[in-house]
């Protein structure tokens, strides 16, 4: 994004629980200021929620956090290098 460029982004999350009871999926996203995305860009991540499987909603909201906050933490880092440290984390 060009320095100056301030255009508004919006972001939703719909997600469907489908047969199951409760949804698991995770979604988030790190917008950051105007100097923080011409640098760094926007991040916006989801997980799937391990279909039903036991703390599979706690596994998906970590990997997200994670990876947001390898990826804004690091100057320009590669999006295999975020998920391979969410991987880790976990």
């Amino acid at each position: 994004m060009p320095a100056g460029d301030d255009a508004p982004i919006r972001i939703g999350v719909v997600s469907e629980t489908g047969r199951r009871d409760d949804n698991q999926d995770f979604a988030g996203a790190s917008l950051g200021t105007p100097a923080q995305r011409a640098l760094r860009g926007t991040v916006a991540a989801l997980a799937d929620g391990v279909g039903g499987a036991r703390g599979g909603r706690a596994a998906a909201e970590s990997a997200v956090r994670a990876s947001s906050k390898a990826i804004t933490r690091r100057p320009r880092p590669s999006a295999w290098n975020a998920s391979r440290r969410a991987r880790w984390r976990l």
